[in-house]
């Protein structure tokens, strides 16, 4: 493990009010694949990353000068429909004032205020934390608030909460040791030595996704709850004896599979770890994966017998600062309790499917690809980036917080186990395309 001052935090700019992983986002305009970590790689997979860097850099550049067309960029709430739940109507309208100039902060705070605990309410704490370029002091007076007032009442939040108190004080150059020195929560913890991952911590997701439809690129804001219905939802497991080079994610995804079962996913990263302090580290990962593609652009649709492509080499970039404490330590390693970053990928949006949905896509509508798409030999017509924040989930049940409590569907390696019994069971529907 390298070691080097905790500096990088507030190094990238001089404008310290800004969301932590906002400023761990600007890394990717101008980062370097460490050439040291080639040899992790098979060749295929390197080639994926290469292109992923410089797919980025280049969107990055467009971005920044406004010249993506924002046709379609669901800034506005989601069109009534059947099968959008208000919760994510309703995350999508509080995540729409987030790439606002001037956005409506007080609609976000009376959000937060009536939501009900929960992942909603979270996701709401979130983007107002995102809102700190805008209005800090405003933004820090309602996170105290947060922690003074739902310390009892809703315990997770005030936890992210405190979380996003400790990132403000290290933007602005505050020292680890005295910011960290204390864990965001005292609860009990529970931990259950029995099990694959010494950890799995649950994901917020926020996402941007850049289709290019034509001459046209458009753009779709994806707030965490929608992200959960489009991707799955996510948690990050770590084995405490390869936390510096080693992390598999895991998805679910509700209502893919037609008999209700839920459909897994996992994602192997490898790379490396940089400690910035004692307690702050920074992972550098790729996952490194082989995918099936589905040609008809919907993810398990073999229905018109349009072909699937198994085990195509593919990549999804993370790079993340955990915060750890020793009090969650397993085998003498201090094991984090928060964690944010940015993530980026390729991917595939059937062109028709979303210029006729509005952007507004749902379950297996979106698949993640390759860089080169194998069933038209182009270029993947999607990028997607964002930013992910994680925490120790609380069980309310019993007042603990657990380091490995939820479920896992994998081996150690991220190849599925879909019972999660050991017996290394296949997907139910499509057996022989996820492995």
């Amino acid at each position: 493990m390298h070691k080097i001052n905790l500096q990088a935090p507030v190094a990238y700019s001089s404008k310290h009010n800004v969301d932590y992983a906002e400023r761990i986002l600007e890394e990717l305009r101008t980062y370097t694949f460490p050439s040291h970590l080639a040899a992790s790689y098979t060749p295929e997979i390197r080639r994926e990353i290469e292109a992923s860097i410089a797919a980025f850099q280049a969107a990055s550049a467009r971005y920044n000068k406004k010249r993506i067309s924002r046709v379609l960029i669901n800034d506005r709430p989601l069109p009534l429909g059947r099968t959008r739940s208000a919760e994510i109507k309703m995350d999508q309208r509080i995540w729409a004032q987030v790439r606002k100039a001037k956005p409506d902060i007080d609609f976000i705070e009376q959000q937060i205020r009536s939501l009900a605990p929960g992942r909603g309410r979270v996701s709401a704490l979130i983007a107002l934390r995102k809102l700190l370029d805008r209005a800090p002091e405003r933004v820090e007076a309602f996170l105290k608030a947060i922690v003074e007032s739902d310390s009892q009442a809703d315990q997770d939040l005030a936890e992210w909460a405190r979380i996003s108190l400790q990132e403000i004080a290290l933007m602005r150059g505050g020292d680890s040791a005295q910011v960290l020195s204390e864990a965001v929560s005292d609860r009990p913890v529970r931990y259950r030595t029995d099990q694959v991952f010494d950890l799995t911590m649950p994901l917020f997701f926020e996402c941007r996704a850049i289709t290019q439809v034509g001459k046209l690129e458009i753009e779709t804001q994806i707030s965490p709850l929608w992200f959960t219905e489009i991707f799955g939802d996510a948690m990050a497991m770590i084995r405490a004896q390869t936390f510096e080079n080693r992390l598999v994610l895991e998805k679910e995804v509700a209502g893919l599979h037609p008999d209700g079962s839920p459909h897994f996913e996992h994602f192997p990263f490898f790379g490396e770890t940089t400690e910035l302090s004692p307690s702050v580290h920074r992972h550098n990962y790729w996952a490194s994966v082989s995918r099936p593609f589905y040609a008809s652009g919907k993810v398990e649709d073999v229905s018109g017998g349009q072909p699937v492509y198994t085990d195509n080499p593919m990549t999804f970039f993370r790079l993340a600062h955990t915060f750890t404490h020793a009090r969650y330590a397993v085998e003498d390693q201090p094991m984090p309790e928060s964690v944010r970053g940015i993530f980026f990928g390729f991917g595939h949006a059937e062109p028709q499917l979303l210029l006729k949905k509005a952007g507004n896509l749902g379950v297996g509508d979106f698949q993640i690809s390759p860089y080169i798409n194998p069933h038209t030999g182009e270029p993947a017509n999607t990028i997607f980036f964002g930013t992910f924040f994680g925490k120790l989930q609380g069980l309310p049940e019993t007042g603990e917080v657990a380091l490995n409590q939820r479920e896992v569907h994998c081996d150690q390696d991220g190849r599925l186990d879909y019972l999660g019994d050991g017996s290394m069971s296949p997907d139910p529907i499509r057996p022989n395309d996820w492995h």
